[in-house]
């Protein structure tokens, strides 16, 4: 299910009846949107999946 993971309400909407949260984001190739935006989109994430009870399946490279 799509949603914007800097927004934590929407994320733990997203992920409320999850058993797997399967992470395949991207952002732009930007030092600046990766310094202030991974770690919001990480913790609200993980907020979510341990409010779900949910396992995190975090793929790391979508171009292997």
């Amino acid at each position: 299910m799509p949603c914007d993971v800097l927004d934590r309400a929407a994320v733990l909407k997203a992920t409320e009846a999850a058993t797997t949260v399967v992470c395949a984001l991207g952002m732009a190739y930007s030092a600046d949107v990766w310094e202030k935006s991974w770690p919001v989109a990480m913790d609200n994430m993980l907020v979510a999946c341990e409010s779900a009870g949910a396992r995190f399946l975090f793929i790391a490279n979508l171009y292997m």
